[in-house]
């Protein structure tokens, strides 16, 4: 059991497989969004992907839901929400520009990573994911995207996953590590332990990687298992 995964969310788990804690601990991202990397001009990013700028809400020209900002290059780009017209939509769109345009702290600097799309006319970002005060820049970072089905969000299957850790590192503590400590020393590998946290939550890309460190030690648990 874990917090906060009722019997809903159990039921939507198990459409992908996921039964047990430790099927949920190796159910890896299927890819990862570098948020850690804040740029300084809007251009630096193409058309669809994705980038974190420390932008300048321009109060004066705030709308209901969207409002234009200028980058640190001084680049304007538009931050728009939209999330239907159902009364449930308006109030988050209404929630989302009230956080962009931080009320509470009556600053205009904010730090927004999304998708941006380019044209001719002007640069938006739509429904940013990421909207903080740039006091919370340590929030920033490498993040895991996995496999959803309906029902479940990226928010829930991390918000899991960071207690399935939490759990798993409860268990390891009370079990030997399966390598000895020269062998690890030798390879470099991480102990099985620190190998999930790794893979789930990376510090930097290169450990993203399929060859890295701590996915290696991995797939030779994986392998040893089926071999026994």
């Amino acid at each position: 059991q874990l917090s906060g995964v009722g019997p809903a969310t159990e039921a939507c788990f198990h459409k992908l497989g996921i039964f047990t804690l430790r099927d949920l601990l190796w159910n890896f991202p299927r890819t990862f969004i570098d948020r850690s990397q804040l740029q300084n001009s809007i251009y630096n990013i193409a058309d669809g992907e994705i980038g974190t700028f420390r932008l300048v809400v321009e109060k004066a020209k705030v709308k209901h839901n969207s409002a234009t900002c200028k980058d640190e290059s001084g680049n304007s780009i538009d931050v728009s929400f939209f999330y239907g017209q159902s009364r449930q939509g308006m109030i988050m769109a209404s929630a989302a520009m009230k956080k962009l345009c931080n009320m509470e702290l009556d600053s205009n600097v904010m730090i927004v990573s999304g998708k941006i799309k380019h044209s001719e006319q002007k640069s938006v970002l739509f429904n940013p994911d990421v909207v903080i005060s740039p006091e919370q820049t340590d929030k920033l970072g490498i993040e895991p995207v996995y496999h959803l089905t309906s029902g479940l969000t990226q928010k829930k299957v991390i918000a899991a996953v960071d207690a399935a850790l939490d759990a798993a590192g409860e268990l390891f503590s009370l079990l030997p590590e399966s390598l000895p400590d020269d062998v690890l020393a030798t390879l470099r590998w991480p102990t099985l332990v620190d190998a999930f946290h790794l893979a789930h939550k990376p510090t930097s890309m290169e450990e993203t990687r399929i060859d890295s460190p701590s996915r290696k030690r991995i797939a030779f648990e994986d392998l040893s298992m089926q071999q026994a």
